[in-house]
């Protein structure tokens, strides 16, 4: 089975939403080759932790980067509902996604 996560908060060394999306990722790998696209500023603790969980060769990591006016959107009562649909509504507005250097395992 392959799997296609979106987790914006996604970090071994936090709680709450961002230890969810971690263990979430983790969860989703143990049923089969699964891709998570999340913040690139979760980059380092994610690379950190992924080499010593057993799930790392089904587990794969594209980090995208969103852009300073698309930020805009997630602050204050702004929240997900004009942040998300503004995201990926349109060619221009995509965040760009760093695929050169993502996390990777086996091919499966």
């Amino acid at each position: 089975m392959k799997i296609l996560a979106f987790d914006k908060a996604c970090d071994p060394d936090e709680g709450s939403e961002p230890g969810a999306g971690w263990t979430w990722s983790r969860m989703l790998a143990q049923l089969g080759a699964s891709w998570v696209i999340t913040r690139s500023n979760n980059r380092a603790p994610i690379e950190t932790a992924l080499n010593g969980v057993p799930e790392r060769n089904k587990l794969r990591f594209v980090y995208v980067h969103v852009p300073k006016w698309l930020r805009f959107w997630k602050k204050g009562r702004r929240g997900v509902h004009g942040y998300l649909p503004n995201a990926f509504s349109t060619r221009q507005s995509r965040p760009h996604v760093d695929t050169s250097t993502s996390t990777s395992g086996n091919s499966q």
